[in-house]
């Protein structure tokens, strides 16, 4: 949408509200109430401007995913993505056709289709190897348009763990595991041209 325009996420004593708000002169021109109560948000844009993902972190109460765009009038049309109820999102692919999800509840990664939410494959967590318990929301994404990066907990001989690993992005399969298995969960960037960024160094990551 070529519309001058940024768009923030504010919160307060009350619920959430959206804003749109012209990037010139600083006036909201359009908003809408969210209903949640987040201390953090994020925004994942579609790379054809077709609508933005906002993610809000309620910590415990979840963290509900909603989609909008502006119209030609300006105005917010705002969808809660009620297929996402109880996940997490990750990331969404980089042509904006697809998004994966962790279910908490149930120890899964999910495989989505956008906009319309449908499941397209899953993975549990035992399939990441016996010793993995749980599966991360952080970090991870899309490494490039066929692999995603996803952190893995789990416990060996009374020591906790994290390991990432690189999924086939298509099939949600486990090619292999990225690095050593480290004591905190280490944040990485993604840049998504099959590369990882961390505090240490740039690595390439190879697909086979």
């Amino acid at each position: 949408m070529a519309l001058p325009t940024r768009l923030r996420n504010l919160g307060g004593d009350c619920t959430d509200k959206l804003l749109a708000i012209n990037a010139a002169t600083g006036s909201i021109i359009s908003q809408v109430d969210l209903g949640s109560t987040g201390h953090c948000a994020r925004f994942l844009a579609h790379p054809n401007n077709q609508f933005t993902l906002l993610d809000v972190g309620e910590g415990q109460d979840g963290s509900p995913l909603f989609m909008f765009y502006l119209d030609e009038a300006g105005s917010v049309q705002l969808t809660r993505c009620d297929w996402c109820v109880g996940y997490r999102l990750l990331d969404t692919s980089l042509d904006g056709t697809r998004c994966v999800s962790v279910d908490e509840m149930q120890n899964r990664a999910i495989l989505h289709s956008l906009p319309s939410g449908q499941t397209l494959g899953t993975i549990e967590v035992d399939e990441f190897g016996q010793d993995a318990t749980y599966i991360e929301t952080y970090p991870g994404g899309y490494c490039d348009d066929n692999s995603v990066i996803i952190n893995v907990r789990g416990e060996s001989e009374g020591s906790n763990w994290n390991q990432r690993f690189l999924l086939d992005a298509h099939a949600m399969k486990v090619i292999r595991p990225i690095g050593p298995r480290t004591e905190d969960a280490e944040s990485l960037f993604l840049p998504g041209n099959g590369m990882f960024v961390n505090s240490w160094s740039i690595e390439e990551i190879p697909t086979e």
